[in-house]
């Protein structure tokens, strides 16, 4: 029975009737919940409220599974014990008004008759789950419930992946509009996200898979715990194999970005070397004349000097031209 004071650790409570129906149930009510015989509580803690522990030590758990949803590893996990799976899943946090990119865990025990999930910081799939509760959605039982809260997390991860996708979409067209554009900013960042992304993906699927081979073999796969691990792992690899192809795609981009960056400072360090090379021999003529010594094809009483002096550099610099034509450096 769970005491009075420890009901503030509850952030909130729906009992199912087992066909679909839901409705939020006020703390006075949980007992009654609880002790029906069709349908099932959900019951939501926050572990940051020291009588969380309370309500867990209060509850008829496996000793594993209140372990986990006291103290579990900052790791995604799954596993079961009888009539009961328990784990926990990598999940993004939440703000009061918005998604937060704070890494949080949900971590859950589900039986036929109660599920059980905790944080210490709010979650996003929990809070969606709530919301679409709220909103009129039908859950049928414990297992759907836990399928939805891992749905959640997929959801979240493909949208983020959808965004970076649109992204890309937009550098590229960037790109084609103008492929020496600076996209280098937009390339990087989206890069970063779908890193993040894969690893959160991986970080689900793996222990996802590993659950789903375990249930396979202990207990075949005509289960319904099965049936719901399979379902879940095809959507986590799906978006994996999504996420590892926008990868490639914005390394593509990146390496086109860059080659035409590099194309472009090619253009202007051949233009600076074509003017170097023009006016390096002026240069050294108006080095030459210009020392102080004798016997110059003119002198400074010459009053056309300045007019030979200009001659000679751009005849030095037409030779130079000429040469380089010649050469074939430049059309």
């Amino acid at each position: 029975m769970i005491a009075t004071d420890a009901e503030s650790a509850i952030v909130f409570a729906w009992a199912f009737d087992g066909r679909g129906g839901a409705r939020r149930l006020a703390p006075d009510a949980l007992a009654e919940a609880m002790a029906a015989r069709e349908g099932f509580v959900w019951i939501h803690l926050a572990l940051a409220d020291r009588r969380g522990r309370d309500v867990l030590a209060a509850l008829d758990l496996p000793d594993d599974a209140r372990e986990l949803l006291a103290t579990g590893p900052e790791r995604s996990l799954l596993d079961h014990e009888g009539a009961w799976i328990f784990g926990q899943i990598e999940d993004r946090g939440r703000d009061i008004d918005d998604v937060s990119d704070e890494e949080v865990h949900v971590r859950f025990a589900a039986s036929a008759h109660i599920v059980v999930t905790a944080r210490r910081r709010a979650a996003q799939s929990t809070y969606r789950l709530r919301r679409d509760l709220e909103k009129g959605r039908r859950v049928e039982g414990p297992l759907d419930l836990v399928e939805a809260i891992l749905d959640a997390v997929a959801a979240d991860l493909d949208h983020r992946r959808d965004n970076e996708d649109d992204a890309l979409a937009r550098v590229e067209t960037q790109l084609m509009a103008d492929r020496h554009a600076d996209v280098s900013a937009a390339l990087g960042a989206a890069r970063r996200a779908l890193a993040e992304i894969a690893r959160h993906n991986s970080g689900v699927l793996a222990p996802l898979r590993r659950f789903d081979q375990q249930i396979a073999r202990l207990h075949g796969i005509d289960t319904p715990v099965h049936d719901m691990t399979a379902r879940l792992a095809q959507r986590f690899d799906e978006i994996g194999r999504n996420a590892r192809a926008d990868a490639e795609r914005a390394r593509l981009l990146q390496d086109e970005s860059a080659a035409s960056a590099n194309i472009l400072a090619n253009r202007h360090l051949f233009v600076l070397t074509v003017l170097n090379s023009l006016l390096l021999p002026a240069t050294l003529v108006t080095g030459f004349f210009g020392m102080n010594t004798g016997g110059f094809l003119w002198g400074p009483d010459d009053p056309h000097g300045t007019l030979k002096a200009f001659a000679v550099c751009a005849l030095a610099a037409g030779s130079a031209a000429l040469f380089m034509r010649r050469r074939g450096m430049f059309g």
